[in-house]
């Protein structure tokens, strides 16, 4: 569904009865009529207030919409609320997965770990949120070119529009391991709720994907170590791919012959339909040997420090509290790890939800430094102090040079 958040309401806010959502219904449609956002009843399929936690507070009215082709020619015409108190957004729920106001998009050196720029894109400003993430990435490459700047290759999730826009820039794209193995994984725990068996393989199965990544320099190696999964399943160590034509680990003999794939059977049909599905294939030969993304989702956690979603932000708001992030991630991206007064080192065991509860053990980083906060209170008193030698900075929102120090710009 598609929700649509409406801050405008002069009655009660909660539970509503039957009447009470047709007069708010007829409210909401009227208010927009005045303004010339046509909305026809029909199309509105639920209306309702949220509970407000401070008295006398505004209560905000969510609209869900029958399809989502609706609710985006409603976004479109927000503008002409402008000068009225209401203000009409997408809404942020678990179901739509994520806030469509904005979208940032960075770019991160994964050999230095730091941040080399992040743009903010609004949805108005692409006709929709789907549009963002490519827009992102658009004006990322076209602020690095023009500082002289030029991606050897670029690693990222596989969403379509990226791929299609990199081969039409002729960038090398890699895939991000992690995104890969968690979209095959949900298929495969899909196929295994009635095979046992095949459960069983699951987190070799994953394994087995990285192990093709990091070991590999080729696309067609990465495949012919992928496709020999299939065989090993099955307990068979010789292959018919001559880029890796045996198995590198011993041979075991098995305690427990009933772990293996039967031939024929249907487990083994099922996972050789996800495992050697064309798209599949055509993936794994693209899988990034070089850089994972993990540093790049661990700064986008950091922005939630700075930015929490459940706040919402105006625009230079959002901007500048994600330079802050990213001045503080750069600051901050070559921590040592942290060491006992015995000079051990220090570990801790944590649980991501990611994990299904398994602990893994991460090591413990040397407390972070704010020394970007003495540098912007220093160059803010410069600007009081002499405010005409900032005029240009003053007008220009984006930062001209991207945010890492020391670069080797390439000639040309």
């Amino acid at each position: 569904m598609t929700h649509v958040s409406l801050l405008y309401h002069e009655g009660r806010e909660g539970d509503h009865s039957e009447s009470e959502t047709e007069s708010l219904e007829q409210q909401v449609v009227g208010f927009l009529g005045s303004k010339g956002i046509s909305v026809d009843r029909s199309d509105i399929e639920a209306c309702h207030t949220l509970p407000t936690r401070t008295k006398g507070a505004t209560p905000v009215i969510i609209i869900r919409f029958t399809n989502r082709k609706n609710q985006i020619s409603i976004l479109k015409q927000g503008r002409k609320l402008k000068g009225t108190e209401v203000y009409i957004n997408e809404h942020l729920t678990r179901r739509n997965g994520h806030s469509a106001k904005f979208g940032s998009y960075s770019l991160m050196n994964l050999e230095s770990n730091t941040i080399m720029d992040i743009q903010l894109v609004q949805s108005n400003e692409v006709g929709g949120s789907y549009h963002m993430e490519k827009e992102g990435l658009k004006r990322c490459l076209d602020h690095l070119e023009a500082n002289r700047f030029k991606a050897d290759y670029i690693v990222t999730d596989r969403h379509p529009q990226i791929q299609k826009y990199l081969r039409e820039r002729n960038i090398t794209q890699f895939y991000d391991v992690w995104h890969f193995e968690k979209g095959l994984s949900k298929k495969l725990e899909k196929a295994s709720h009635k095979e046992d068996i095949l459960k069983k393989w699951l987190q070799s199965i994953k394994n087995h994907a990285y192990w093709c990544a990091t070991s590999s320099t080729t696309g067609p190696e990465k495949v012919a170590k992928w496709t020999s999964l299939l065989n090993h399943l099955e307990n068979v160590y010789d292959h018919e791919d001559p880029l890796f034509p045996k198995c590198l680990h011993p041979e075991r003999a098995s305690r427990d012959p009933n772990k293996w794939l039967q031939p024929g059977s249907v487990a083994l049909h099922k996972a050789e339909k996800l495992l050697l599905n064309k798209r599949v294939l055509k993936d794994v030969a693209k899988l990034s040997h070089h850089h994972q993304t993990s540093s790049l989702e661990s700064f986008h956690s950091l922005i939630l420090r700075f930015a929490p979603k459940n706040v919402f932000f105006p625009f230079m708001g959002m901007l500048c509290r994600l330079y802050l992030a990213s001045m503080h991630h750069n600051e901050n991206a070559s921590r040592v790890q942290a060491t006992t007064s015995a000079g051990q080192a220090v570990y801790k065991v944590v649980y991501p939800k990611a994990k299904m509860g398994e602990g893994v053990v991460k090591p413990v980083k040397t407390d972070p430094t704010f020394n970007y906060v003495h540098d912007l209170m220093r160059l803010l008193m410069e600007v009081f102090e002499d405010p005409t030698s900032f005029d240009e900075e003053m007008k220009t929102p984006h930062p001209s040079r991207p945010f890492g120090r020391k670069y080797t710009h390439s000639e040309g």
